[in-house]
This record gives C-alpha cells, structure tokens and sequence, in this order.
C-alpha cells in the first residue's frame, strides 16, 4: 500500500492512489476463500502459520522474535552443523 501511495505521488494520479481501496473488497473475499481452502487440506498446522503471520500487512513483531530467540541460543546452531 506504501508503494501505491509512492506511485501515485509520482504520477500524479487520483486513480492510482484509489485503485488499492475500490479493489480491496474483491481482493478480501478472494483471500478468505482460498484461506478456507487451505485450512481444509492443512488444517491446524496452516490455521497456527495463520495465527502469527498477518493477511495482508505482515507482522514483523513475531519475525523479531524468531530472529532474537535463533540468536539467543548458542547450542542450537551448533547442534544443526
């Protein structure tokens, strides 16, 4: 969405700046369709991946803590080597 705000600033367009919104309801009932769909062929194993990542912004707080929790424990990678 950031993007299309910097592309419509550049191009000076109305129209790009309001393509995201006027498509974003077709888009949502797109995205909760094929989100029913994989929780029906990887059921819980998809609806937790679901849980900590987010449906169209993602959420960098849960990659955070993955990323400090890898860095906080030494044994682990030296264990996979």
């Amino acid at each position: 969405m950031l993007a299309e705000l910097g592309i419509a600033l550049l191009f000076n367009s109305w129209i790009v700046l309001l393509w995201p919104i006027l498509i974003y309801p077709i888009w949502s009932r797109l995205v909760l369709k094929e989100e029913k769909m994989m929780t029906e062929v990887f059921g819980e194993e998809y609806e937790q991946y679901a849980a900590r990542t987010g449906r169209f912004i993602p959420r960098f707080s849960n990659a955070l803590i993955l990323v400090f929790n890898k860095k906080g424990d030494p044994g682990k990678s030296a264990k996979q080597n």
